[in-house]
């Protein structure tokens, strides 16, 4: 008996194999296609993600102070006022500057090393600040005296918080650079020229001293090269400088270099020997100097107990 070609077809079973065989395979492609397709789009979205962070991150370094010309004399961001001695050692009566060389663009500020044996006190101000200004008229006093008698070094720190006080002119950053440039080229005059600032100090909220009386108050304070001053408060050289600076210390969570981990409220704020200063004040904003006075014997005693104990520089963090 002859089958014919009905006799070459698959079985009924044979037919559910091949079936099941080729559904087997269309899983198995759509199951690698469907894989490809994840790591595709995971890949899409780590791509987008990063795309967006460096955006993010070109926006922020934009927003930053960019880097800028350093002032000398002020490694530390702030210069050291002391005592100046005569050819005997002992102290002539009258404040100098330490002197140190401009660092680089953008380097970071090196803390000063506090000198053993006298009080180191640090204030940090900006010269439109009006508890500033009460500051020192009623503090620089005792100050000074400690300072010229070579008890204490003075580091002043000008920074700039209220620029928007000064009806957009800036007084803030444009008087904390023309401190810096008195620093650079006559950093002897600077204290002269500190306490011009505060004596004649803008009101809050003012347009604040223009360029030309700043370089004036430069030149009274003595000063020298005028013309050299002049040209770098008018050009702002060190504003950059001054926006670094100011960032550097209000930076949420930054410690003051040389300091009892104190993080910086507002202005002024003022160190002795890493502790802080919290004087209190009456109705119109004035200190006590006898505060003050009470406040240096404190830490002068501290030294006296342990004199080895010396407060040591601590960089500024960052969040």
């Amino acid at each position: 008996m002859t089958t014919g070609a009905h006799g070459n077809r698959p079985t009924k079973n044979q037919r559910r194999e091949e079936a099941r065989a080729k559904a087997r395979e269309l899983r198995e492609s759509q199951v690698k296609k469907d894989k490809a397709r994840k790591v595709l789009t995971q890949i899409g979205v780590i791509v987008g993600v990063l795309a967006i962070v460096a955006v993010v991150f070109v926006v922020i370094q934009s927003n930053l102070p960019k880097p800028g010309p350093r002032p000398a004399n002020m490694a530390s961001n702030g210069i050291v006022l002391t005592a100046e001695l005569g050819a005997d050692g002992k102290p002539t009566g009258h404040i100098v500057a330490e002197k140190n060389a401009a660092l680089p663009e953008g380097a970071a500020p090196v803390p000063t090393t506090p000198q053993k044996g006298i009080l180191n006190i640090v204030e940090y101000q900006d010269y439109m600040c009006p508890i500033c200004g009460n500051f020192d008229k009623n503090d620089s006093s005792v100050i000074e005296s400690r300072v010229k008698s070579g008890a204490a070094t003075f580091e002043i720190h000008p920074i700039a918080i209220l620029d928007p006080q000064s009806q957009g002119t800036n007084y803030s950053t444009r008087a904390a650079n023309a401190a810096a440039c008195v620093a650079n080229f006559s950093p002897n005059s600077f204290w002269n020229f500190n306490q011009l600032l505060f004596s004649n100090q803008p009101g809050e909220g003012s347009a604040g001293l223009s360029d030309e009386e700043l370089a004036n108050f430069a030149t009274v304070a003595g000063a020298t090269p005028a013309s050299d001053i002049t040209n770098c408060i008018n050009k702002q050289t060190f504003s950059a400088w001054v926006g670094q600076a100011t960032a550097l210390v209000t930076e949420k969570a930054a410690i003051l270099p040389n300091s009892d981990n104190v993080t910086f409220e507002g202005t002024p704020t003022v160190l002795v020997n890493g502790a802080q200063f919290k004087g209190k004040v009456d109705q119109q904003g004035n200190f006590f100097p006898a505060e003050l006075e009470a406040f240096l014997l404190e830490q002068a005693g501290k030294m006296v107990v342990n004199p080895s104990v010396t407060p040591t520089p601590t960089p500024t963090t960052k969040k």
